[in-house]
C-alpha cells in the first residue's frame, strides 16, 4: 500500500472505507498516464508567526479539493444534521496529524541553506469551510502526457465535484451570483525548534510532496501572512532562493523522488535591518 494512504484515508469506518474503495476503483479505471499524476490537490495558506522580534513558527491552512473532501467526510456526520462539526472531524484530524509526522508535515524550512526543525504541531483541527474556489486540476500541475487520459481524469473530477456540491447544497441558484464551495480544511501550527531572529537573512520555507502524490500550491489570494512581525518585514512567494539541488538532495530521504523539490514554490521572508 502506498505510504501516503495513511495520510489521507481518515478513520477506518466501514462506510468511509467503502466510499474510498469506490473512489480508488474509479482512479484505477483511468489510463496509467492519468494515474501517474497527483491524487490530492491542496491550496496552502501560511502565516509566519513572530514573537518578540523572532520567527517562532508557521501556522498552516490546507484547503483540500472536492474529491478528497467527499471521500474523507463520508459517514462522519454522526448526528445527521447536514453539518460536519469539529467534534465529528476530530478523529480524522488526529489521524492526519499522526500520519503527516512521517513526512515532516510536507513543510521544509531553512535559514541560509541550513535546514530548520519543527516541534510537534499544535492547535490543529479540521473543518468544512466555504471557499471561493476549491483546488483542483487547474492548480499548475503539469498536463498529462496523454491528452485522452487528462480529459478522462478531468471529467471524473468534474462529475465528483458536482456530486459533492449537490450533496452539501452548495450549487448556486440561477441568477444568485458566484457560488462558494465547501471543502475540508486542515489547520495546524508548526513551532520552530529554535526561534529565528527576524533580521536573519535567508529564511525560507516550502510546502511540497517530493513524491508528487499530493500537489501543493500556495493559494491564489493571501497565500502568506505575517503575524506580529516587526515593521519592514515582508514575504515573497516564488522559486526557492537556496540551491535547488541541495533542496532536492534533502528530499531524497522520501524514496529518492526529487521532482517535487524542483517544481516547488518557496516563501522567502525578509526584514529590514534596524
Amino acid at each position: 500500500m502506498d505510504t501516503h494512504a495513511a495520510v489521507v484515508i481518515g478513520p477506518r469506518r466501514r462506510s468511509k472505507s467503502a466510499a474510498l474503495a469506490g473512489a480508488a476503483a474509479l482512479l484505477l479505471c483511468l489510463p496509467a498516464a492519468a494515474r501517474a499524476h497527483p491524487h490530492v490537490w491542496i491550496a496552502v495558506e501560511s502565516t509566519v508567526l513572530y514573537d518578540n522580534g523572532t520567527i517562532t513558527g508557521i501556522a498552516q491552512r490546507w484547503i483540500f479539493d472536492e474529491f478528497y473532501t467527499a471521500s474523507a467526510v463520508q459517514g462522519l456526520d454522526a448526528n445527521n444534521n447536514g453539518v460536519y462539526e469539529r467534534s465529528e472531524l476530530a478523529e480524522l484530524a488526529q489521524l492526519n496529524i499522526d500520519g503527516l509526522k512521517e513526512f515532516d508535515y510536507f513543510t521544509f524550512a531553512n535559514l541560509a541553506g541550513q535546514p530548520l526543525g519543527f516541534d510537534a504541531p499544535k492547535d490543529y483541527w479540521l473543518e468544512v469551510a466555504e471557499v471561493d474556489e476549491a483546488p483542483g486540476l487547474d492548480m499548475g500541475a503539469p498536463a498529462a502526457p496523454s491528452q485522452t487520459g487528462a480529459e478522462q481524469e478531468q471529467s471524473l473530477w468534474m462529475r465528483l465535484g458536482r456530486w459533492w456540491s449537490r450533496l452539501i447544497g452548495a450549487e448556486a441558484d440561477a441568477g444568485s451570483g458566484p457560488s462558494k464551495t465547501k471543502v475540508l480544511t486542515l489547520n495546524f501550527t508548526l513551532p520552530l525548534k529554535e526561534p529565528v531572529l527576524s533580521e536573519a537573512e535567508g529564511f525560507e520555507f516550502a510546502v511540497q510532496d517530493p513524491s508528487y502524490f499530493i500537489w501543493f500550491d500556495f493559494a491564489k489570494h493571501n497565500p502568506v501572512r505575517l503575524s506580529a512581525a516587526p515593521a519592514g518585514c515582508k514575504a515573497t512567494v516564488g522559486a526557492p532562493q537556496g540551491d535547488v539541488q541541495r533542496l532536492a538532495d534533502a528530499f531524497k530521504q522520501f524514496g529518492g523522488a526529487t521532482y517535487g523539490a524542483t517544481a516547488s514554490k518557496a516563501v522567502t521572508v525578509s526584514c529590514a535591518k534596524s
